[in-house]
């Protein structure tokens, strides 16, 4: 009971984070919330269910391998964006005035 609540917990937070990007989006300001959530729910249904078929642990384990390498370059990008466009000097002032 206690793993069932802790998944739905996170679901309906990480949902609400995806909802809330896509709500604020110019182009979907016409469509209703419940109609939204609706389609984002059945999209990221559809894809949990690949993971369920008999080739779901080949499915995961893909996930698994080359899931972050999108991830590691828009990370990359944006050290290169601070250090390069932004400057070292001003991103350090910056810091030291947050802190």
């Amino acid at each position: 009971m206690m793993l069932l609540s802790l998944g739905l917990g996170s679901q309906i937070g990480i949902m609400e984070g995806v909802m809330s990007t896509l709500f604020d989006q110019p182009s979907l300001k016409h469509i209703k919330k419940p109609v939204l959530v609706g389609f984002v729910a059945i999209g990221c249904f559809s894809i949990g269910l690949v993971f369920t078929t008999g080739a779901g642990e080949y499915w995961l384990t893909l996930f698994d391998s080359f899931g972050a390498t999108g991830l590691t370059f828009i990370a990359f990008a944006e050290l290169l964006s601070v250090m390069y466009v932004y400057g070292h000097s001003r991103f350090t002032k910056d810091i030291e005035n947050m802190t």
